[in-house]
C-alpha cells in the first residue's frame, strides 16, 4: 500500500446472510485498492453464514447476540482500526473500483466529509419469474446517501456517536441527520458504487411492522432541526434507499 493511503476497515453487518455473503466479500476482496481489514460482525445468525466468512482469508469475525442491526453497527464501530471506514450489507455488492474513486475525494480534503454514491437495485438471480414481478426494481441508477456508499474517517464517524437502537428501519436517516447537525459535509459521486440485492428477506420485506418508524424518525429529524434553529430543507437530503 501507497504510505500515503489511509487505512482502510470495511465493516459488514451479518445475519443469516449464507446465501450471499460470499459474494459480498469477493466485491470488497478485489478492490483496486486493498484494504487492511474486513470486520464481519455476526448478529447470531443461524445459518452457516459465520463459517462461509471464517473460510475467507484476510476476514475477520465477530459474534454476538441477535439484537439487530443497529447494535450489529455499533459494534463494528468498536471494532474498527482503519482511518477510514467502509460499509456493506452482507448481501449487497460493490463495484469495481469503488473505493479509488471515493477515495481520492475523500483525501482531496481536510474538512470532515462524508463521501456518497449512486446506487443500482438488481433482482437476485435466485428468486423466481413470478418473485421478480412483485419485488418492484427501479431500473435507473439512484443517488443513494446510505451506508453502502458511504466512505468516511474514523474520527468523523465516531463522532456522531452510536446509531440509535430503537429503530428497526430508518436508522441511518436518524444517524445522518445528526452529522449534518454537526456540520460534516457530504459530496455524492455520480458513479454507481453500489448494487443493492432484491430478494425474499430484504429487511423492509420481513419487518413490515417497523416501517412506521420511518415516520416517527423524520419528525425527530425535523424537530432537531428546528429545536437547532434551521429550516428543514437547509442541510441536505436526506437518506434514500436506506435501512
Amino acid at each position: 500500500m501507497n504510505p500515503a493511503t489511509p487505512t482502510i476497515s470495511v465493516l459488514i453487518p451479518l445475519y443469516n446472510g449464507a446465501r450471499y455473503v460470499r459474494e459480498t466479500l469477493d466485491s470488497v476482496l478485489t478492490q483496486s485498492v486493498p484494504v487492511s481489514e474486513i470486520v464481519v460482525v455476526d448478529d447470531g445468525s443461524t445459518d452457516d453464514g459465520p463459517a462461509i466468512v471464517e473460510s475467507v482469508e484476510k476476514v475477520r469475525l465477530v459474534q454476538k447476540p441477535h439484537s439487530g442491526p443497529a447494535a450489529t453497527l455499533n459494534r463494528a464501530f468498536t471494532e474498527a482500526r482503519g482511518e477510514v471506514l467502509a460499509f456493506v450489507d452482507a448481501d449487497d455488492l460493490w463495484t469495481p473500483g469503488k473505493l479509488e474513486r471515493q477515495l481520492a475525494v475523500l483525501t482531496a480534503s481536510s474538512s470532515p466529509l462524508f463521501v456518497f454514491g449512486h446506487a443500482k437495485n438488481f433482482h437476485s438471480p435466485d428468486l423466481t419469474d413470478d418473485e421478480k414481478t412483485r419485488i418492484h426494481c427501479p431500473p435507473d441508477p439512484i443517488p443513494a446517501v446510505t451506508l453502502g456508499t458511504m466512505l468516511a474517517r474514523r474520527t468523523d464517524v465516531l463522532r456522531v456517536g452510536d446509531i440509535g437502537t430503537q429503530w428497526q428501519v430508518g436508522y441511518f436517516v436518524d444517524w445522518y441527520s445528526r452529522a449534518q447537525a454537526l456540520g460534516i459535509r457530504a459530496e455524492m459521486l455520480p458513479d454507481v458504487l453500489l448494487h443493492r440485492r432484491l430478494h425474499r428477506t430484504n429487511l423492509s420485506r420481513t419487518q413490515p411492522q417497523a416501517r412506521p418508524d420511518f415516520a416517527r424518525i423524520l419528525k425527530s429529524v425535523l424537530d432537531r432541526k428546528r429545536a437547532a434553529g434551521s429550516s428543514p430543507a437547509s442541510d441536505g437530503a436526506l437518506p434514500t434507499n436506506s435501512p
